[in-house]
């Protein structure tokens, strides 16, 4: 396929640069926005870097003195350091007092700037990408991996709110105080009463942790909250399954919505009553908002752009991934730094789409080293981003897992290690492992017919 080249000029907006700048220069308010929301390399002329630089050394002090960036200081100070005419001369800065603009709208200028300067960002990172694609020197996969990591850094640049009136934050807080008054719980509960008094649910925008050492039952307890929001109280759930293929997920949503054993579903062993629970259980199911990624090996970005996606088409309450140190990252010099790349995107990839994203994470095997195997912080395995990034902090302990004799068989210590906004604590659950279904205990105690 032949090549087309057009030759054209990279997105701009040299006007509103300009009367930014002079804005700046003339209004207090707009000095102070303007050095909140842009930095030099935003701006499209090499002169109005330099202009800006300058403006904002002034006003921080670091030109030798706190001052106020005005015309005659600015262009003091672009003598001193020997820029004026790099910068334009004098006659061009008294050209940017003439452009100045309401210091109310210096906010809307600065978007508009940003967002050109985001424009040729991505064409650059775009042109590098086609170089090396036609270059065919690396793997494609790397080359993906690259061009992710490049374009995740110039999110850093993504519009970030500022301060908002107290009084625009009351009228939701005091919506969701009434909503829990009310009766009707929290938004998004966990379907687990005590571990919901003690966490509150989970909540928009938090990135949510839930770790144990390898078959202590962590997949089945995201899928039984994914299947309580889902199936019990309407929320669109999204689950990334990278080890277990999605025929495996439902065999144990069906197993604990059924209350048949795994063992007996696997082998086909079920008698003509147990068939009528199963049927019943997936007509149940069926109705359920629950939607199931199992591509292996899936990478970060591939992760992130099929969340963004189903959030947009399905209107997803929150995510589930199975498990987080699966997931493939861009090559970093370490592990960790991989690791703490994934914990970064994932809180990152909440707070942009609104939603709890829940992942799952492996435990180090320090734990076995231990007389006391319940799990702590420090046990996250391969970084300490995970601890610093998450919101909550889940650990699972089963002590029939370590003594098959012990008093407390069935049940498994749902441990909160850290709750960014709330207490931390330790909640029991019944666990029926023949289901692979964690329970209330009082109902389990009670022998309530559901969970029997």
């Amino acid at each position: 396929m032949k090549e087309i080249k057009e030759a054209r000029t990279e997105p701009h907006a040299i006007d509103i640069e300009m009367a930014v700048l002079g804005s700046m220069m003339s209004s207090q308010q707009a000095l102070y926005k303007g050095l909140e929301m842009l930095t030099p390399e935003v701006f499209y002329q090499p002169n109005h870097r330099i202009i800006f630089e300058v403006i904002r050394d002034i006003a921080e002090g670091a030109a030798g003195i706190k001052r106020i960036p005005d015309l005659l200081t600015v262009k003091d100070e672009l003598e001193r350091r020997g820029k004026l005419e790099e910068a334009g001369g004098a006659a061009y800065l008294a050209t940017l007092l003439e452009e100045v603009i309401n210091p109310e709208y210096i906010e809307e200028h600065a978007k508009i700037i940003i967002e050109k300067f985001l424009y040729r960002k991505t064409i650059e990172i775009c042109n590098k990408v086609m170089k090396e694609c036609y270059d065919e020197k690396k793997e494609a996969e790397e080359i993906l991996d690259e061009a992710d990591a490049m374009l995740f850094g110039i999110r850093a640049y993504k519009l970030k709110g500022g301060f908002i009136h107290l009084k625009d934050l009351l009228r939701p807080f005091f919506e969701e105080l009434t909503h829990i008054m009310e009766g009707r719980g929290v938004e998004l509960p966990s379907g687990f009463h005590e571990l919901d008094l003690l966490t509150t649910g989970f909540h928009k925008g938090d990135f949510i942790v839930i770790a144990s050492r390898p078959a202590m039952g962590k997949t089945s307890f995201a899928l039984n909250i994914m299947k309580n929001l889902a199936a019990d109280f309407g929320k669109p759930v999204g689950f990334f399954s990278i080890e277990m293929p999605k025929d495996q997920i439902v065999q144990r949503l069906l197993c604990m919505e059924s209350n048949i054993e795994m063992q007996k579903l696997r082998k086909g062993e079920i008698t003509p009553q147990e068939f009528l629970k199963l049927s019943e259980a997936a007509e149940r199911l069926k109705s359920a908002p629950i939607y199931i990624d199992d591509t292996p090996k899936i990478s970060l970005q591939e992760l992130r752009a099929k969340t963004r996606r189903a959030c947009k088409e399905y209107n997803l309450s929150a995510v589930f991934i199975d498990f987080l140190q699966v997931i493939e990252a861009p090559k970093m010099e370490t592990r960790q730094q991989q690791i703490a790349y994934i914990s970064a995107s994932l809180k990152s990839l909440a707070m942009e789409l609104n939603i709890p994203v829940i992942a799952l994470a492996q435990l180090s095997r320090e734990v076995e080293k231990r007389a006391d195997k319940r799990p702590q912080l420090a046990d996250l395995r391969e970084s300490g981003a995970i601890e610093q990034d998450a919101d909550m902090v889940i650990f699972l302990f089963r002590e029939d897992f370590y003594e098959p004799y012990t008093s407390e068989e069935g049940v498994a210590e749902i441990i909160v290690g850290k709750n960014r906004n709330g207490p931390v604590g330790t909640v029991r659950l019944g666990f029926i492992k023949e289901y692979m279904k964690f329970v209330n205990l009082s109902s389990l105690e009670r022998g309530e017919t559901e969970f029997l």
